[in-house]
């Protein structure tokens, strides 16, 4: 391995490399909960706008959440990666 590429390790399902970084951790999470928001929005498209909110709350949110006090991002580029998902789902 080389001096360049942080070890990765995943701690309660955040990864964290050796620098701490958490940024593929945000790529991850992000990654995954687009594609949770497309499935409800392909699945719940008939449905009621409350229901829609509800299991959005239920399925998503929590994922982008979770251990969210470990590895909030303090880089621009990431708080706008995680808002943007927050966008799409209003």
């Amino acid at each position: 391995m080389s001096l360049s590429t942080p070890l990765t390790r995943v701690y309660l399902g955040v990864t964290v490399n050796s620098k701490l970084r958490c940024n593929q951790h945000i790529d991850q999470i992000s990654a995954v909960a687009n594609r949770m928001l497309g499935f409800l929005r392909r699945t719940l498209y008939r449905y009621l706008q409350h229901l829609k909110e509800k299991t959005y709350k239920a399925i998503v949110h929590p994922k982008l959440k979770h251990c969210s006090s470990i590895w909030d991002p303090h880089q621009q580029k990431y708080i706008d990666k995680l808002e943007m998902i927050q966008r799409r789902a209003a």
